[in-house]
């Protein structure tokens, strides 16, 4: 007879969870279970290495072949037309963050007591709530883009034999930048030329000091000279004057005045100021904000018309008739593409300048991700006694503005 003492391993006791009676218990129960919070993580693992670095999908049946294998992104196919913001948007992913966040809180207090030895965990555990919740707050409320800074604004002043100013003009300070100024027939026609955000200052008591300059082209009939202004320095304002002299083609005001003024024209006053950013541009490639710009003749404010659904990574076509081959013959291809109907802008947006009858209404092509997205881009003009036909002016952009209460001053890009 074996004598040999038998020896147990202590076994560690299951606990068991809290009752939970009424509708909710299987409910409560499920969101109890580890595995359960292990089928989210790898079904919230999936969903953003989708979003993220796209799908690999085999094309060829010789699937050893490098070649048989085709990456793409899989948010961008025809059904999503999703960026990569608009995909860790989207309600798939919102609900798998919600479940998960329940089935941590739900399985922490039911299966972690709250004792010193697990406070470690419940650390852990309340900061991956934090951050799910942070997050939520952060991403819900952000807006991503971007807003010109413009260092400087250029204020164009005419003033009369009295000292009084009879017209006044603001630009900013990009070269193209324009203005006319003054009635008549030789208005004052300014034009930026040149920035310098580094010049050196050659002379005075600031001699190798560096400062923002700007350079001016200045028409006036058959007068065309140059004026230049150094941002914080008003006093070395002066003006270059064009001459035919090949050899000399530019003169300082100060050489070609016989009484030495820097200045040759001095009811013409120009200064620098600085130019606030009023509008703030949205980036496409987050939330897809297409805008369209219009307004009528002239230098009036443009208006801002959002356009929703428009598509980014495919092309979209109202008819199949606007297909054709390379050579101009129809293209027989079948018709698998997308189709959407044209985008028109309903009359209520318009703005008329001018009276009289309507022009012909402008239409402008896109597509969304659904029919329901659809909007119209058709305007119709003012209705009044006859007069000049009013037209609409058109400035396509690619982003949609917002303007912050942050920065007073309003400086818009225009394209005239």
């Amino acid at each position: 007879m074996d004598t040999t003492p038998t020896t147990t391993e202590p076994t560690m006791a299951r606990r068991s969870l809290p009752h939970v009676g009424g509708p909710l218990a299987p409910v409560i129960d499920l969101f109890s279970s580890v595995r359960f919070g292990i089928v989210l993580l790898v079904l919230l693992f999936l969903y953003m290495s989708i979003g993220s670095a796209g799908i690999i999908y085999p094309v060829h049946p010789n699937v050893f072949h490098p070649d048989a294998w085709v990456h793409a992104q899989f948010r961008q196919w025809r059904p999503f037309e999703m960026t990569e913001f608009e995909w860790f948007h989207w309600w798939p992913f919102d609900l798998l963050m919600g479940l998960l966040s329940a089935n941590i809180i739900i399985t922490t207090i039911r299966r972690i007591p709250f004792k010193a030895v697990n406070y470690g965990v419940w650390m852990i555990h309340t900061g991956i709530i934090v951050l799910v919740v942070g997050s939520i707050i952060y991403f819900g409320q952000k807006v991503e883009g971007e807003a010109p800074v413009i260092r400087r604004a250029v204020v164009v002043s005419v003033k009369d034999a009295a000292g009084a100013v009879v017209a006044r003009e603001r630009v900013i300070a990009v070269p193209g930048a324009r203005a006319q100024l003054g009635t008549g027939a030789d208005p004052y026609l300014v034009e930026v030329a040149d920035i310098d955000p580094s010049w050196e200052l050659l002379s005075g008591a600031d001699k190798g000091k560096r400062a923002y300059s700007v350079t001016l082209t200045v028409n006036r009939g058959d007068q065309r000279f140059m004026r230049q202004l150094v941002a914080g320095y008003p006093e070395y304002t002066e003006d270059l004057v064009l001459t035919d002299d090949q050899a000399q083609p530019v003169k300082r005001a100060r050489k070609v005045n016989p009484d030495g003024n820097p200045i040759i024209d001095a009811s013409l006053e120009v200064g620098l100021e600085y130019a606030g950013q009023g509008w703030f541009y949205l980036r496409n490639d987050l939330s897809k904000a297409w805008a369209l710009y219009v307004r009528t003749p002239g230098d009036g404010p443009w208006t801002m018309r959002p356009i929703d659904g428009l598509p980014l990574y495919n092309d979209y076509i109202a008819s199949r008739d606007e297909v054709f081959n390379g050579d101009g013959t129809p293209s027989t291809r079948s018709t698998s593409a997308c189709r959407r109907p044209i985008l028109t802008i309903p009359s209520r947006m318009s703005r008329c300048a001018s009276t009289g009858s309507c022009a012909t209404p402008s239409t402008a092509r896109g597509g969304c991700r659904a029919p329901s997205a659809i909007r119209s881009i058709r305007w119709s003009c003012c209705r009044s006694p006859p007069a000049s036909p009013a037209k609409l002016v058109i400035a396509t952009s690619c982003r949609r503005s917002i303007r912050s209460a942050a920065w007073p001053t309003a400086a818009c890009f225009v394209r005239r």
